[in-house]
């Protein structure tokens, strides 16, 4: 594997650039950046900047500005993955990563799709499954990109995979909702507010109740049902490869835990953990991992998360469109981060 100092400059800075937007998602960066080896990283940082710019693009704006701006991103974002070459200072490198790891374009346009409809708020989901078929489109096929860095592909793996991107994506729900809900942005299927007698009005603007704390519960007795099932996707995984994926299982599993403590009042404080909280929660599986290398049994690797979070503006300010050409190459990170 080439080193990065060695590849085209142009590939180098796009990794660079990656590696900066996907610093603003710090839980996904620090367990990148302590659990996945020097050859993956590049690559998730890649993947996950993208999934970030793309989720701000159809995020930050007046509605019809995003519109235009989103469709001329998914267009050309789609184009680029077909031809397998761009000049985008971002995407540069997500093209890269989708050579390397012959990532198919449907599975970002799936992604693309999903963020696209959800581009004005969510316009409702009757049921339950209606919600999953959303998160399976965003953070679903986010999650399968991500495995797909660690090993090849077969349908179990990004059944699971796609599970865990579910979990993580209603999580983000659950700590969005004072976020969301007062832009009307509804998470939460009209079946579920049926069955406690409460309605968006009562979601959006009501008061603490027994009702409304019934209606957070069972959400995350919902997510937990995935996240019990997701779990099968470490014993698919090489050894050297699950302390990412069991710190992600450990933190996932503590915000379900915070949100069912908190009940009703999720739905306007913010749901949180600290980042000592979340370093104590990743340190065994970094220890387990140390542990494993030092034994020679292989570095530390990690599926990437399909986080789709919202990002800070000061490093996608530089994401516009480049005019080098196309290098190839595969990455490996260099020895400063």
């Amino acid at each position: 594997m080439a080193p990065v100092r060695s590849i085209d400059p142009a590939l180098r800075e796009s990794y660079a650039l990656c590696r900066r937007v996907h610093a603003t998602h710090r839980p996904t960066y620090l367990a990148t950046r302590l659990l996945l080896p020097p050859s993956i990283r590049p690559h998730a940082h890649a993947l996950l900047a993208f999934f970030a710019a793309s989720d701000r693009i159809a995020d930050v704006g007046q509605l019809r500005v995003r519109e235009r701006a989103f469709r001329r991103w998914s267009a050309a974002s789609m184009d680029e993955l077909r031809r397998g070459e761009s000049r985008h200072p971002l995407r540069r490198a997500l093209i890269n990563t989708s050579r390397v790891h012959d990532l198919p374009p449907e599975l970002f346009g799936r992604f693309l799709e999903e963020t696209r409809a959800d581009l004005t708020g969510s316009s409702g989901f009757q049921t339950f499954e209606d919600l999953r078929r959303f998160l399976r489109g965003v953070s679903g096929t986010a999650a399968v990109a991500g495995v797909s860095l660690l090993n090849r592909p077969d349908p179990e793996l990004e059944r699971l995979a796609s599970l865990m991107g579910e979990v993580h994506h209603l999580i983000d729900v659950f700590c969005d909702y004072p976020e969301d809900l007062p832009q009307d942005r509804v998470y939460v299927a009209a079946e579920d507010m049926e069955r406690v007698g409460a309605d968006r009005t009562m979601l959006r603007w009501g008061p603490p109740s027994r009702a409304l704390d019934e209606l957070v519960r069972h959400q995350v007795r919902r997510a937990r049902g995935l996240h019990r099932e997701s779990i099968g996707l470490v014993a698919l995984l090489p050894g050297r490869y699950r302390p990412f994926v069991l710190t992600a299982v450990e933190i996932h599993a503590e915000y379900l835990d915070l949100v069912d403590r908190m009940g009703a009042r999720a739905l306007r404080d913010r749901a949180t953990l600290s980042r000592a909280r979340l370093l104590r929660l990743a340190l065994p599986q970094l220890l387990l991992g140390r542990g494993q290398a030092h034994a020679g049994r292989g570095r530390l690797g990690a599926p990437g998360r399909g986080d789709v979070g919202r990002t800070g503006s000061r490093h996608l300010a530089s994401v516009h469109d480049g005019h080098t050409e196309q290098p190839s190459g595969i990455p490996t990170e260099g020895e400063n981060p």
